[in-house]
């Protein structure tokens, strides 16, 4: 190495590489200073913020990791990038050459010719040092640029290049930031605010700023669980200084806003939020205290979404069960029949009772939606199955209904919300009706006689099964002993009716009951009804009777004597309906001759008329004649007293004929006065009379044959009581003859 170079070295290279490394130290510090200060503003925005908004664990948390990447930039930009670019002597004599710009770049030039002939192959000092190969350089002019480089830099104060001030206010910031840290954590009056800002805002821990006021509120955990549309009420409760004002302040997306709480008691506060339908996160402020958020979850009340009610009539009806329409809730049932309830949840519950009022009927099953109902398989939509914790949405219950009752379910879910408005079920017992009995005799009235034989029509029905059918008779007073012995004749006598099955709906029966198998004898009264009864098993069983008919036993004297004064009073009003007859034709013939007169052709339709419903009445009088000498006849013929002569006279002689006259004649006679009336005509006229006279002929023949029965009925009841006048003339005359008979022996 020559002299100048050793020159170089001494004077120029050891200055520059101490220029540089002071250059570093400098940087360093001030990007020091720069994080440190970016550090303590951090710390305390972080406090402020924290200390005022009483943050959250998350929201800490994401302002510590905004806090750390804002440092770390910091970091990176001002000590990290410079450090790592470096400063060696090459940037040195770069600001030696700032500094000095009279040495137009001497220092510069000769530091790279001076490193290239030293070792072209190290790159030690700095890799923008090097002056190319040495070969292709001049020695003579390399050795003259490095000599004037070191005679030029020898005497340049090369430390008067640096900011010493800035340099030394940096390091000073620094130490006061190491002091305000110190004294935060070593200060006994500062140390636990630092310790719970570490605390809450590095370690994330969940504790709370030291304040006056805690406001407390009344929930388990941060999520709140509320039904959706219900009123929510908020609680909650001030520990240590009570504020004069809480506020609830909530965000719900789309709307947001803060309410004033209502105070409670000394302590308390309340708000209540009307018909939540969103969920909301909410907070309350209130002294120095703001609690944290608060989420509110809404989850929907359990309700019964759909319903399948199945009845299964008691057995002894034998009838299936029936299913009603989805959604139907109110039935019908028999005493005994049994009630089953399927149900489809909105949501899953745990547990569905069946309750009617404050009696609980049975608590209700959880259902596979493919499970049979009752005596069969009804489904409802798919939907959750039971698992293990007994959640689903498909429940059923059976039960027998004892009375008409409304039932509800009561739902619970798993969180612990109930149905408000449970869905009602109602079932109505209806009776089941005892069966109808009906009898009818025809041709008997209140009079029989003991050889009477009684046509007896009985009709009974059921809706669900007669168990049995019975014809009875009954004695309404205490005869005379028959046979020697003495007979409860009071009690009812029941007869079973031929042809009768068991369990038929619809039975139907006629047959002729003879009096005398209840050997009734004249004074009886007796009573006979139809009687059925049903197969109810349950309520049952249930009993049907008929009206009673009453009769009272005579003798055949007594009856003939009673049917001839009703066939005298026929007589008599058939004897009225002639004369109402005569007037009736005396009338037309009067109208009929007045035909010609224009005055009263005005009135003469109207009288026509008046004269037709007239003749309608006298039919119908008639004919309900005719009807009563039928029920003569046909008691006579039940009683066995009907004879040929009484057929001939009563049947052919007086019945008949007054059936063709209401049926036929009148009928004719009217139907030709409403054609006179609608249209007076001279041929109609005509034949009106000829018509009139005729029917008056038949009547009055009628009542001929009525007087001649009526003749000789009063010759037999003459020697009936001539009959029974000797007969008690013998009975006088023995009783005497008995009594003279003891007066002698005596």
């Amino acid at each position: 190495m020559s002299e100048h170079e050793r020159q170089f070295e001494r004077n120029v290279l050891a200055r520059l590489r101490g220029l540089a490394r002071r250059l570093s130290v400098y940087v360093l510090l001030d990007g020091l200073a720069i994080l440190a200060i970016s550090v303590l503003l951090a710390v305390v925005v972080q406090f402020l913020i924290d200390w005022s908004m009483r943050l959250r664990t998350d929201m800490r948390a994401a302002l510590l990791i905004a806090v750390l990447a804002v440092i770390a930039v910091i970091a990176w930009r001002r000590i990290v990038a410079p450090l790592r670019r470096g400063y060696g002597v090459f940037e040195a004599a770069c600001l030696v050459e700032q500094r000095y710009p009279q040495l137009q770049s001497l220092v510069v030039s000769g530091l790279q010719f001076f490193l290239a002939r030293r070792a072209p192959q190290r790159r030690t000092e700095s890799a923008e040092g090097s002056a190319g190969a040495s070969p292709s350089q001049s020695p003579e002019l390399v050795s003259a640029v490095i000599e004037e480089s070191a005679q030029c830099a020898a005497d340049l104060p090369l430390t008067t290049l640096l900011n010493h001030r800035r340099a030394a206010r940096s390091g000073g910031m620094g130490v006061a930031v190491i002091v305000v840290f110190l004294a935060a954590w070593l200060i006994p009056a500062t140390r636990d605010l630092a310790s719970l800002w570490f605390q809450r805002n590095i370690l994330l821990a969940d504790v709370n700023w030291p304040q006056r006021t805690r406001l407390m509120v009344e929930t388990n955990g941060n999520v709140i669980t509320a039904a959706r549309g219900d009123d929510l009420e908020i609680r909650a409760a001030a520990h240590g200084e009570v504020p004069r004002q809480v506020e609830i302040l909530f965000d719900a997306g789309r709307k947001s806003g803060r309410e004033t709480m209502i105070a409670v008691g000394e302590r308390g506060f309340r708000y209540t939020f009307p018909h939540v339908t969103e969920e909301f996160t909410f907070s309350l402020r209130g002294g120095d205290d703001r609690t944290r958020e608060y989420s509110v979850r809404l989850v929907d009340r359990p309700n019964v979404e759909r319903s399948i009610v199945r009845i299964a009539p008691p057995t002894y009806t034998r009838l299936a069960p029936v299913d009603l329409p989805e959604g139907q809730r109110a039935a019908e049932a028999l005493p005994g029949s049994e009630v089953a309830i399927r149900i489809e949840t909105n949501k899953p519950v745990v547990k569905a009772v069946l309750r009617a009022g404050d009696q609980v009927i049975d608590a209700a099953q959880p259902a596979d939606v493919a499970s049979p109902l009752v005596g069969g398989a009804v489904s409802l939509a798919p939907g959750t199955r039971p698992d293990a914790a007994g959640f689903s949405t498909h429940w059923s219950v059976s039960f027998r209904p004892a009375q008409t009752q409304s039932y509800q379910f009561d739902l619970l879910d798993d969180s612990g919300l109930e149905d408000k408005h449970p869905a009602r079920f109602s079932v109505r017992i209806i009776k089941d009706e005892p069966p109808r009995a009906r009898l009818k005799l025809t041709g008997v009235s209140d009079m029989v006689t003991a050889e009477a034989v009684l046509p007896v029509d009985l009709e009974f029905s059921d809706a669900y099964g007669l168990a049995t059918a019975e014809f009875v008779y009954q004695f309404a007073s205490r005869a005379a002993s028959i046979a020697g012995t003495e007979r409860d004749i009071a009690a009812p006598v029941p007869l079973s009716v031929p042809g009768f099955e068991t369990r038929v709906k619809v039975f139907n029966a006629r047959f002729e009951w003879p009096l005398s198998a209840a050997a009734a004898v004249p004074g009886d009264r007796i009573t006979v009804f139809a009687r059925a009864v049903d197969a109810d098993d349950v309520s049952g069983p249930n009993v049907g009777q008929s009206s009673g008919v009453t009769m009272r036993v005579v003798t055949r004297d007594e009856l003939l004597a009673d049917l001839g004064r009703r066939e005298q009073e026929y007589r008599q009003s058939f004897e009225r309906l002639i004369e109402a007859q005569e007037q009736v034709r005396g009338q037309l013939l009067t109208l009929i001759g007045h035909m010609g007169d224009a005055q009263s052709m005005n009135d003469f339709g109207r009288a026509i008329s008046a004269q037709e419903r007239r003749q309608r009445q006298i039919a119908g009088q008639v004919n309900i004649i005719r009807q009563q000498f039928e029920q003569i006849l046909t008691e006579m013929r039940v009683n066995r007293l009907d004879t040929s002569i009484v057929q001939e006279r009563l049947g052919r002689g007086v019945i008949e004929p007054l059936g063709w006259l209401a049926r036929r004649d009148m009928i004719t006679a009217a139907d030709l006065l409403r054609n006179l009336a609608g249209e007076p005509a001279t041929d109609v006229a005509a034949g009106v009379d000829p018509l009139q006279a005729e029917i008056i002929q038949q009547m009055r023949a009628v009542l001929t044959q009525m007087v001649k029965w009526e003749g000789f009925q009063e010759t037999v009841n003459m020697l009936r009581e001539i009959l029974r006048l000797q007969g008690e003339l013998n009975a006088e005359t023995e009783e005497a003859i008995r009594r003279q008979a003891e007066e002698i022996f005596k």
